[in-house]
């Protein structure tokens, strides 16, 4: 079974061919930024980064015109190609292994992909997600009780992220940069960024849920106080509680 779906066959092929290409340009400059020569920190380093940061964004919005399990192989593929060249973690061979055989996958996605080919893929990374994680230190009980959720809708999202971001900020000119802080500076603080734009426009909650669940995954590198403060559920606007405010619970 191949993965097509109820759109033209001409629309279906142009995000395809589209998506490809991102998908290849993309993984240049992520590679680029991890083989440069130039010192973590540099001005060289930085600004390679912060372009290929942008790009991924792009990739990441881009990847919504697709059809569902297209969409998820994409964005799985992504977050390999994140874990490989992005972040210097033990675990990034066993990621690089992954976005390889992900960027074949894309390649030829406007061929179109077989259905069982792209669950498989997407179990894969979502597995080494999981046994990261757990080398990290979370989740290490998994009878351990799920934290509530706290409802909100779009517009309470973006405020949480808000507020974290500024408390990050507050922390580092108070306490200085070093360690953990330090990175979150470098990489976290830019994607709670990316991610307040994002929900500046009106978003479908599909879109709102999968957002969340990366936000759970980018935090989770780099915050360790308060861990259930990105466990959310989306919800309508008529319906979602606000949350708490800056500090209240962080």
């Amino acid at each position: 079974m191949t993965l097509w779906f109820w759109r033209s066959r001409s629309n279906k092929y142009v995000v395809r061919v589209e998506i490809a290409a991102a998908a290849m340009d993309l993984r240049g400059r992520m590679r680029a930024v991890r083989e440069m020569s130039s010192p973590a920190g540099s001005v060289d380093w930085e600004s390679a980064r912060e372009i290929a940061g942008k790009c991924d964004s792009q990739f990441v919005a881009a990847a919504r015109a697709l059809p569902f399990l297209e969409r998820r192989l994409a964005l799985a593929w992504e977050r390999a190609l994140v874990m490989s060249c992005w972040y210097a973690r033990g675990d990034r061979h066993g990621f690089e292994l992954l976005e390889e055989r992900g960027f074949a996958l894309m390649a030829v996605l406007p061929q179109g992909v077989e259905a069982s080919v792209c669950r498989e893929f997407v179990d894969a990374v979502d597995h080494r997600n999981e046994m990261g994680s757990r080398v990290d230190g979370v989740g290490e009980s998994v009878s351990a009780a799920e934290p509530a959720l706290v409802e909100v809708n779009q517009k309470a999202l973006r405020r949480r992220m808000k507020d974290e971001r500024q408390l990050i900020v507050l922390e580092s000119v108070i306490g200085g940069q070093s360690g953990r802080l330090g990175q979150s500076l470098r990489h976290y603080v830019p994607w709670l960024d990316f991610a307040c734009e994002y929900l500046e426009d009106p978003r479908e909650v599909q879109e709102l849920e999968m957002l969340v669940a990366r936000w759970r995954i980018e935090r989770s590198k780099y915050v360790v106080e308060n861990p259930d403060y990105a466990h959310v559920r989306i919800v309508g606007a008529d319906t979602a509680q606000c949350g708490p405010r800056q500090g209240e619970d962080l």
